[in-house]
């Protein structure tokens, strides 16, 4: 059996932007759009992943996707040698767009991730280890069947997907509008405060979200944390 490496690329949808927008300082002034620059992200690129993660060897690569006020999961399967979208909204209800319409830029942002992988690891690396043509994958998407959410929920029904999906299916039962969602805002919530990258110590935290954590702490039967 193969070793499942999956890696999780939490910020790296907002490298790979390429919807249209205008960026504005502080005050609100227009600033100039940067032209996008495989070597400048790259750069930024190696903050977010871990020295024991290797992309090239990774099977599952999981990329958050935000347009529109809409989370979604875009993963680089090496399994099945496709792009598979998680996307947990049912677009026969909407008028405003359709689901192509939506990831219409897929193409687009893999392309620019598998320009900031070549600079990252290295070109002649990364052909040697790569066997699929992501951006003609990315054209002839997958769109995985994706439970349905609830209102608003679609970030944490997209958090759910590294963890519950095997590569070929989900080893997790996530159900419609699945009643455990709140449980996972309180998982989440909690995994945030106490992960070690957390520059804000518990001392700075208020005196609600203080006594909360210890009772999620407790809850959870993890080690309690030094508050």
């Amino acid at each position: 059996m193969s070793l499942k490496i999956r890696t999780f690329l939490l910020p790296v949808q907002y490298l790979l932007e390429v919807e249209p927008y205008v960026p504005k300082d502080s005050k609100g002034n227009l600033l100039e759009r940067q032209t996008f620059d495989p070597k400048k992200v790259a750069k930024v690129f190696r903050h977010y992943v871990r020295e024991t993660e290797n992309l090239l060897i990774a099977n599952l690569i999981f990329i958050p996707h935000f347009k529109h006020h809409h989370h979604t999961i875009y993963v680089m399967n090496k399994y099945t040698g496709t792009l598979d979208i998680f996307d947990s909204r049912r677009y026969a209800q909407l008028k405003h767009t359709t689901r192509n319409k939506h990831h219409e830029d897929r193409v687009a942002i893999i392309t620019r991730m598998v320009a900031v992988m070549k600079e990252v690891c290295g070109e002649a690396a990364f052909n040697k280890h790569n066997v699929v043509n992501w951006e003609m994958a990315a054209d002839r998407c997958n769109f995985t069947k994706m439970p349905e959410q609830g209102a608003n929920e679609c970030g944490f029904y997209a958090l759910k997907v590294p963890r519950s999906f095997g590569g070929i299916k989900f080893v997790e039962k996530i159900a419609k509008k699945d009643r455990r969602v709140e449980d996972w805002k309180a998982e989440y919530m909690y995994q945030l405060l106490l992960h070690p990258k957390n520059t804000i110590s518990p001392s700075q935290w208020p005196t609600l979200l203080h006594d909360l954590c210890l009772l999620l702490s407790l809850a959870s039967q993890t080690t309690q944390p030094s508050l």
